[in-house]
């Protein structure tokens, strides 16, 4: 009789114990449920109220542009690069789109750069990089100008002068993809950067034309008299300073009326100079 008491007694614990766990379960469930609902509540009132408080703001007068700061450039003033930037005094600068503006500002074919900064709360500066030519590229009846980088920029006026600027011929319309250079003219470029280092005899206003074969050599025709220089498709730097060496010294004698050449590539490290 007294064991069986002691079990039922113990059966009796175990199941108040169990009980008194659900009810701690139960009441932790009910506690989070509420936490969550909260967080859930406050994170919908705080999504809603952010993204009215943007709008609000996005269509503000306080953050409408008051003050355009534009820095002019060569070729653009800033009349038309705000005629470009679509900005006006109802644009709210954080409604603005920068990259939108400074693509817009960019489709001006002399714009290789457009930079679109706030400055708040009501003001926007915008700068310009442009494209800086170093040669006149010809193509069929077409002419563009071209960058140091061979990037072709801007097609030229069948009336518009070149600025003294070098040509480059001898190129095929289906050579130049994607508006650039093909391989076998990018030596112009280098020997371009050379001349514009100050060269003593072969500086960038002594070159009238480059002609480009399609295996890569160039000749040079000079302003002053025409003369044809030839480059071989390789090492342009070296050859570049091999010329300059000789025009100076043919300027020096006196000899350089006489001349009807240059070729830079006759052998390895050699150069003719043909006279007259």
């Amino acid at each position: 009789m007294f064991e069986a008491s002691v079990r039922s007694n113990a059966r009796y614990r175990s199941s108040a114990r169990q009980m008194a766990r659900k009810r701690a379960r139960w009441n932790l469930l009910k506690r989070l449920g509420w936490k969550t609902m909260l967080c859930g509540v406050s994170a919908v009132f705080l999504v809603f109220g952010g993204l009215y408080a943007w709008n609000y703001l996005a269509h503000s007068y306080v953050f409408c542009i008051q003050s355009i700061r534009i820095e002019p450039s060569r070729h653009l003033n800033e009349e038309e690069i705000l005629k470009l930037s679509g900005l006006s005094s109802t644009t709210n600068i954080l409604n603005m789109d920068v990259h939108a503006v400074e693509r817009a500002v960019e489709a001006n074919p002399w714009v290789e750069k457009a930079s679109v900064e706030r400055r708040f709360p009501s003001a926007v500066h915008i700068s310009v990089k442009e494209h800086v030519p170093v040669a006149v590229v010809s193509l069929g009846n077409k002419a563009y100008m071209v960058n140091a980088s061979g990037v072709l920029f801007r097609e030229l006026n069948p009336s518009e002068p070149t600025d003294g600027l070098p040509v480059i011929t001898g190129l095929k319309q289906d050579s130049v993809r994607q508006g650039r250079l093909p391989a076998e003219a990018i030596n112009s470029m280098e020997l371009l950067k050379m001349a514009q280092k100050g060269a003593r005899t072969l500086g960038v206003g002594n070159i009238k034309e480059i002609h480009v074969s399609e295996s890569g050599e160039l000749t040079v025709y000079t302003v002053d008299k025409g003369v044809p220089i030839l480059f071989s498709a390789t090492d342009v730097k070296q050859q570049f300073a091999r010329a300059e060496n000789i025009l100076f010294h043919l300027y020096k004698s006196g000899n350089y009326d006489r001349l009807q050449a240059i070729d830079l590539d006759y052998g390895k490290d050699r150069a003719v100079a043909r006279l007259k």
